[in-house]
Order: structure tokens, then C-alpha cells, then sequence
């Protein structure tokens, strides 16, 4: 689970800085979604939901430029 959620992290990453804003947020609301629903819920996973939370409001900022 950990690693398919780095490699869509990774991903997400490079469509942001090819400025594919609205691919790049589809993978970090994968992520979202993967973490969110994740049990049990550890201070991991929390940190996990908090950074697709961060990088979403970092395309929406993007998007909206």
C-alpha cells in the first residue's frame, strides 16, 4: 500500500511541476482517498491523509492562478 501511494505521490509530483494541475490533483485525491479509508488509522496514516490534503490545496492554489 505504502509504495503504490509513493509512486502516485512521485507522480502526482511531476504532473504538478509540468503544470498538468488537474492530473496531478486526481492522484493526490487517489492518495486521499486510499489514506482516509485506511484501518487502522495510525499517526502514519494521518500523516499520509494531511500531505495529499497539502498537495490538493497546492494545485487548487495553482489552478486558480
Amino acid at each position: 500500500m505504502e509504495s503504490a501511494s509513493d509512486r502516485d505521490e512521485l507522480y502526482g509530483r511531476m504532473l504538478l511541476s509540468n503544470h498538468n494541475y488537474g492530473w496531478a490533483r486526481m492522484m493526490f485525491q487517489k492518495n486521499l482517498a486510499r489514506w482516509k479509508n485506511w484501518r487502522p488509522q495510525t499517526d502514519e496514516t494521518a500523516r499520509h491523509v494531511k500531505a495529499a490534503q497539502a498537495a490538493i490545496a497546492d494545485c487548487d492554489r495553482r489552478m486558480a492562478e
